[in-house]
């Protein structure tokens, strides 16, 4: 996934009292933290060869401690135009799991706390950019999922792809229907025999949070002020 930024200052360097250099005339500075494999490398000599007026220049950070490295510049004001936000973990790739109930992201898989970056302004809204450019505009793109990546109504992230993942079941037990909210899943699951379950019997705690809670975070948690409701009923009930 790659970011556009709100400024465009960042060169790495060590030692202290270093200020920020003069940004590049013409140079986009990309914060590469996932492994440079041969479709980052084909974009951006797509667009390198298709714009001789700009130039994206790779900054790696895939390496050891690239991540802590990273955020220590941001907060030095050495800020990219471009970042990845999500790290796929050893293997550098953004894997499709074939079960989608029991398969679970890459232990080492990482996402950069990018609502901290947009409370401390480093991310720019980028829906201006898609409403002012004569090619795009919000009729050219699939909206529902730009608008689910929103934070107070801001878009701050694009991605190429996107996965659904969704629990199904009988239509004499969960009606018929193309789609449920969580409401609607937990509707119909008061519904059921006692000892019924979810996910399937031998799930793992693991397997219910990454495929029901993680999804749901933002009821338990809030953003702004950090305050969290782990202990609440509603949360105990989903867990159960």
């Amino acid at each position: 996934m790659l970011l556009v930024l709100t400024c465009t200052l960042v060169l790495p360097a060590s030692g202290e009292n270093q200020s920020p250099p003069e940004a590049e005339e013409g140079v986009l500075t990309y914060a590469c933290i996932n492994p440079q494999d041969g479709t980052i490398r084909e974009y951006v000599n797509s667009f390198n060869n298709a714009h001789e007026d700009v130039q994206i220049e790779v900054r790696d950070y895939s390496g050891e401690e690239g991540v802590q490295r990273l955020l220590i510049e941001l907060a030095a004001g050495w800020v990219p135009d471009i970042m990845d936000l999500h790290y796929f973990g050893r293997d550098g790739q953004d894997l499709t799991y074939d079960d989608p109930v029991s398969s679970v992201p890459p232990a080492d898989e990482y996402w950069m706390p990018y609502r901290q970056l947009i409370q401390k302004g480093y991310l720019e809204n980028l829906w201006p950019y898609i409403e002012n450019d004569p090619e795009l505009g919000r009729d050219a793109v699939l909206l529902p999922p730009l608008e689910a990546a929103e934070v107070n109504g801001g878009l701050y992230m694009l991605f190429q792809k996107v996965r659904v993942n969704t629990l199904m079941g009988a239509e004499h037990v969960v009606g018929a229907r193309y789609g449920w909210t969580f409401e609607e899943l937990m509707e119909a699951f008061s519904a059921m025999p006692e000892d019924s379950t979810i996910l399937r019997y031998n799930a793992t705690t693991r397997d219910v949070f990454f495929k029901l809670l993680s999804f749901s975070l933002a009821r338990y948690v809030n953003w702004e002020t950090g305050a969290c409701s782990f202990d609440s009923e509603e949360f105990y009930s989903c867990k159960s």
